[in-house]
């Protein structure tokens, strides 16, 4: 039996009595964009909201120590922020504290103050007899402090040839020496206050 060649054709397949016939839906092709664009936008969004839900590795397991670093840090942070904070009433009373501190230590101020203007000149003339005794020790004639003038003295002080410190000639004086009492005697009111007038206070309190 030869085959039909006619069985596919367009015209024999047209003929061919069909009970339930291909129907394209009303406004087919006006909503086909539409819902193809749809499809697709939905499919981003579940794409996106997969990606956005997806715990990181070991997320669970590490979740605690998270949490209390991030509690001990803001502990930290409170107590340095507490700590820094200026006092209550801070202001008030700083003028009366650097006051009372000052008093205390005036007593100290004032003695090193008479030890530099009483004491400097006999050191210096003392370390200057000495410097100029050992240099002659092989003259006859004896040195004694009216062969050194005040000007030698203003020079080798001005070049820095001698360095005092107030403890090289306070340190052999005994506290008796240096009771006030002592120094009341030695001392007229009149010349106290010259020298009240021709020193710097402040510069001594605050730098010495």
């Amino acid at each position: 039996m030869k085959p039909d060649k006619n069985k596919h054709s367009i015209q024999f397949l047209s003929d061919i009595t069909r009970t339930n016939n291909f129907e394209i839906p009303k406004d087919y092709f006006k909503n086909v964009a539409e819902s193809v664009l749809s499809e697709i936008t939905l499919e981003k969004v579940h794409s996106k909201d997969n990606e956005r839900f997806t715990l990181p590795k070991d997320y669970l397991e590490s979740i605690d120590d998270t949490v209390i670093a991030k509690l001990k840090a803001e502990i930290i942070y409170q107590e340095n922020d507490a700590n820094s904070s200026i006092p209550v009433d801070y202001f008030d009373h700083i003028e009366d504290s650097v006051l009372g501190k000052l008093s205390k230590k005036q007593g100290l101020f004032q003695l090193k103050s008479l030890f530099k203007s009483k004491f400097t000149p006999l050191a210096i003339a003392a370390s200057l007899l000495l410097i100029v005794t050992l240099g002659n020790v092989n003259k006859a004639q004896a040195v004694t402090f009216k062969d050194i003038s005040s000007s030698d003295i203003e020079l080798w002080v001005a070049n820095g040839d001698l360095v005092f410190s107030v403890e090289d000639f306070t340190d052999p004086v005994s506290s008796t020496a240096l009771d006030f009492d002592n120094f009341s005697r030695i001392y007229s009111d009149e010349q106290a206050l010259d020298f009240l007038e021709e020193t710097d206070l402040e510069n001594i309190l605050f730098n010495d």
